[in-house]
């Protein structure tokens, strides 16, 4: 229990630093791509993609159905499911790993706690269905 307190504090550090990151990635893509020349720079390139019929490039290429950037609708209208997104994987990763740790720690207080042998190195006990 003694673990749970700095635990929980370093999530809420990790989980804060994601979201403030990633906010601060939606604010220069919308700055980035709320202007006309990138909306200017999508047209062309959605121009240039219904021109190639694929048989001068392996991959024939199909027309975006949007008429704006997709990294800026997902910035501006799907942000919330971006976060969701970045902050459900971390939050496993982060569960799993301090389940770890605090295995780690658990183990290593138990055996510290043995008494030393004549020998001054820790016995190992038993396990109970070999006594």
């Amino acid at each position: 229990m003694k673990l749970l307190i700095p635990i929980l504090i370093a999530y809420l550090l990790l989980a804060g630093a994601l979201v403030v990151g990633l906010v601060m990635v939606r604010e220069n893509t919308l700055a980035a791509m709320s202007n006309p020349q990138a909306q200017a720079d999508w047209d062309e390139w959605r121009v240039a993609a219904a021109k190639e019929t694929g048989e001068s490039t392996p991959v024939r290429r199909t027309v975006p159905a949007t008429a704006e950037p997709p990294t800026l609708v997902l910035m501006r209208d799907h942000f919330a499911a971006a976060v969701f997104g970045l902050l459900a994987p971390a939050t496993a990763l982060y569960v799993f790993t301090a389940w770890i740790v605090v295995g780690v720690v658990r183990q290593s207080r138990k055996s510290s706690f043995q008494e030393p042998s004549r020998t001054g190195i820790a016995e190992a006990s038993q396990p109970d269905w070999q006594a």
